[in-house]
């Protein structure tokens, strides 16, 4: 007797299976279904994380930083890239014109 759990498809010339656990020698050119217990699983042992893991499973665990909407900031970080093509004296100059403009249109 022998304890058959799955089944797979094979070509039998010279097998039946009968009862779906008992194995008979007979002659057949028709495809039968037999039944087999797979290959116990094998388990992962864990081992701890190396360095790099354990700081992106920290880097994972931490909230993201807060992602601002305000419009003003965006438009103001939007003209950061040409403000840094200025020259220092230009740059200053931006800036002063920038709070000047401020404070008319505040006005």
């Amino acid at each position: 007797m022998v304890d058959l759990t799955n089944t797979i498809e094979v070509e039998a010339e010279n097998f039946i299976i009968e009862d779906n656990d008992t194995l008979s020698l007979s002659t057949t050119s028709e495809t039968d279904f037999v039944e087999y217990a797979p290959a116990p699983k094998k388990k992962k042992k864990n081992k701890p994380p190396n360095e790099f893991e354990a700081k992106l499973l920290e880097c994972l665990k931490e909230p993201p930083p807060n992602v601002n909407n305000d419009e003003d900031q965006l438009f103001m970080l939007s003209c950061v890239p040409q403000l840094k093509l200025l020259p220092k004296n230009q740059k200053n100059n931006f800036k002063i014109e920038v709070l000047k403009l401020l404070s008319a249109l505040s006005e």
